[in-house]
């Protein structure tokens, strides 16, 4: 899968309608988009490289599942035969043979898993995954096709591994985690005391040298000592530290794992700042209860480790943020809530080398604005979805459309976004844009550029053979998983979207309304 968005909630934005004659307020909605994984595009072709994606409508192939599909990458072209295969169920039970280090000489004791099963496609752009039951049984639905299959156990002792599946009809898979192998060691400080409590896990290196699944996650003693079971091969070590955020994720290179390794996590400092803040509104008054979130950019004193540090204060009944930090460089936001309406803000470049006071930050009121959208002929495009997003790590976007005289309205941002313009498929050979939104306005015209045509159908292969799959919606993603423009399927199956690569050549009128 791309970086896919998935709806987490949706809300009508309260925010005051001061365009309300141009448009009305009762089709925006509040998306808080949650990010998934995204495979590694070194691979693909120049950036024309795009992708098609494929989201059937429930129903339309009757008895059968039909999954969302992704297909290319392409760079040009038209007549493209898009053929789905109905999902296949994948389903069993997880059981595991354990072994109990201090009565190793007594008979192993077999018995069901509880966790998750992930399965990851080859090409790592498909993920799904489930819960495995108590019983140590699983069920979920894949298209065919070859699949890294992972057992991710909630017990660290339980030897974690992987198998390759191939997929190609509804598959009973009923795996037997053996006792694997052990990864032990120990964590501390700065100092080389010990940490207890600080939760440990192993991820395992896949071909391509990207850390995936792994283990379950091992708790620390009162020693600092831990142990994890995994399969052989090569594995990541890291540690979160102790829970409620008090300490950095630490991170230590892979080791290849045969008949068991020690992997130590030595923190190499303890420097820590303070850090405070006032959250108020426009008038100056306190804000309670307003998420403050810091993100490392790079820690001092780790250098040649992969570490990194993030944690979120809320402000108190006055309004204040009080927290202490390790030292480091940090981006620091401040993110209300989906219904609040107040505009995020992002404070880049903070410096923590000793105690710092970001002083007050005003938030800005999120103001209603209204723009419309043209044809190359300067004709109203009716329909057009448009969204609006914060350019933030929690990304609240707002998503509405264009009426019947082409108008839209959206909050005005108090830091520069994204400003999406898709037009319905069918809709002339109008393709879509994405503007950057610079910080309080956006241009009250926007003239939608005429694209290049990629088209063709789409079909399901059903007991008959081809069969043409109607109203399913195709997407044209680009290699940053981008949707450049999406149609929906006709009676036959047939799609076309229009498409322009540079979306610098929008013509915008700043003239006004």
């Amino acid at each position: 899968m791309f970086r896919e968005t998935v709806l987490r909630a949706v809300k009508p934005w309260r925010g005051l309608c001061l365009l309300a004659p141009l448009a009305g307020c009762s089709d925006l909605v509040l998306i808080s988009p949650e990010i998934s994984d995204t495979a590694s595009d070194s691979d693909l072709p120049e950036a024309r490289s795009f992708f098609l994606q494929v989201l059937p409508t429930p129903g339309t192939a009757g008895d059968e599942v039909l999954l969302e599909q992704t297909f290319g990458s392409f760079v040009e072209g038209d007549g493209f035969q898009l053929v789905l295969e109905p999902a296949r169920r994948v389903r069993g039970v997880v059981e595991a043979v354990q072994v109990t280090p201090w009565l190793a000489n007594l008979p192993t004791e077999r018995g069901p898993v509880s966790g998750e099963v992930v399965m990851r496609s080859s090409d790592g752009r498909d993920v799904r995954s489930t819960t495995i039951g108590a019983d140590g049984r699983y069920e979920l639905l894949a298209v065919p096709g070859s699949w890294r299959f992972s057992v991710v156990p909630d017990d660290p002792r339980v030897g974690a591994r992987t198998d390759v599946l191939l997929l190609s009809e509804d598959l009973q898979h009923d795996p037997i985690l053996d006792p694997g192998v052990p990864i032990w060691g120990r964590v501390t400080d700065a100092s080389g005391f010990p940490i207890g409590g600080a939760v440990v896990r192993a991820l395992q290196v896949d071909p391509e040298g990207t850390p995936r699944e792994g283990s379950g996650d091992a708790t620390t003693d009162g020693e600092g000592w831990y142990e994890l079971r995994v399969e052989p091969g090569p594995w990541v070590v890291q540690t979160t530290g102790r829970p409620g955020g008090r300490d950095p994720s630490l991170q230590v290179p892979a080791v290849t794992v045969e008949t068991g390794s020690r992997v130590d996590l030595s923190y190499p400092t303890d420097a820590r700042a303070s850090l405070t803040a006032r959250i108020v509104d426009p008038d100056g008054r306190a804000l309670p209860r307003v998420r403050m979130r810091m993100s490392s950019r790079a820690l001092y004193g780790f250098d040649g480790l992969d570490a990194s540090f993030q944690v979120e204060v809320t402000s108190d009944s006055r309004g204040y943020v009080d927290t202490r930090i390790p030292a480091g460089d940090y981006l620091a936001e401040v993110l209300p809530e989906d219904d609040d309406p107040w505009a995020a803000v992002s404070i880049p470049d903070v410096r923590v080398s000793g105690d710092v006071d970001l002083g007050t930050q005003r938030l800005v009121a999120l103001i209603d604005q209204g723009g419309i959208v043209l044809d190359s002929l300067n004709q109203p495009v009716v329909g057009a979805t448009i969204r609006l997003r914060e350019r933030t790590s929690d990304g609240r976007a707002w998503v509405t459309t264009t009426d019947e005289s082409g108008l839209y309205v959206v909050p005005a941002l108090a830091e520069a976004g994204d400003l999406d313009v898709i037009p319905t498929g069918g809709v002339g050979r109008l393709s879509a844009v994405r503007l950057n939104v610079e910080p309080g306005g956006l241009p009250p015209t926007l003239q939608l550029p005429d694209g290049e045509l990629i088209g063709g159908t789409v079909t399901w292969q059903s007991s008959r053979g081809p069969t043409s799959l109607p109203y399913a919606e195709v997407r044209v993603l680009d290699v940053d998983g981008v949707t450049r423009g999406y149609g929906v399927t006709d009676d036959d199956g047939g799609f076309q979207v229009f498409v322009a690569w540079d979306w610098s050549g929008a013509a915008v009128d700043d003239t006004g309304l």
